[in-house]
Formats: structure tokens, C-alpha cells, sequence
């Protein structure tokens, strides 16, 4: 009888984990809608806004703005908006790596929305 081992790929998996991105908490988001179903919608949408994160007091106010341009009435059964707390152009790359990892579906449309600044690192 021939004996399996699984030991690599659990080593190797289980690393996946030690190297964990700020993306992965729902605090490090404006809107991140990965809990709708992407058979319910047509899209999803990932929205940069020209504020950068620069404290937590402004963090209301962002996600505000953010809800006002893409949020609740605009996309609503639409498609899913995914908007990222950024401070740098490295923090919108890690965050638009960490979407395409764990929620984009290949052949999915996908719509980046940016403003200002925002706008202007997603070209």
C-alpha cells in the first residue's frame, strides 16, 4: 500500500497565512460588498476617491462620500462596490491585488472608478 503525503502543500498554505494584508479587515474599507453573491449582480466596482487616508477622524466622512458616489442608491443590485482606505499608490496595489485574490471571478466584469488622485494612479 502506497502511503500519501500532504505535509508540503499544508506547509504551505498554512504560510499563506502569516503574511496576512491590511485588506483583509473590513476597517481597512470604505465599502467592501464581498457578501453579496456575484450571481445576483452584473459587476463589481472598485472605487478610489481623491481623499487619501491620512487619520481615523476622517474615516466617517470618507465612507460617506464614498456610500454618496458609488454607495447604496447608485449600484444597489447592480453591482458590488469594493472602495479601499489608501495613503499611498503601494496601498491601492495591494488593495486592488487583494480583490483580484480573493473575490474577482475571471471573466467577471470588473469597473475602476477613480477621482482626483484616486483617478490618476488607476491609469
Amino acid at each position: 500500500m502506497r502511503k500519501t503525503w500532504y505535509l508540503v502543500p499544508m506547509a504551505f498554505l498554512a504560510g499563506c497565512y502569516i503574511f496576512s494584508s491590511p485588506y483583509d479587515h473590513s476597517e481597512n474599507w470604505l465599502i467592501r460588498e464581498n457578501a453579496m453573491l456575484t450571481f445576483a449582480v452584473q459587476a463589481d466596482v472598485f472605487y478610489v476617491q481623491s481623499d487619501l487616508y491620512t487619520s481615523k477622524a476622517k474615516v466617517p466622512l470618507m465612507a460617506a462620500y464614498a456610500y454618496a458616489e458609488v454607495g447604496r442608491g447608485r449600484f444597489s443590485g447592480i453591482a458590488r462596490v469594493f472602495s479601499p482606505l489608501i495613503a499611498s499608490e503601494d496601498d491601492l496595489e495591494e488593495a486592488i491585488k487583494w480583490y483580484l485574490w480573493h473575490h474577482h471571478k475571471s471573466g467577471f466584469p470588473l469597473i475602476f472608478i477613480g477621482e482626483g488622485r484616486g483617478g490618476a494612479w488607476l491609469q
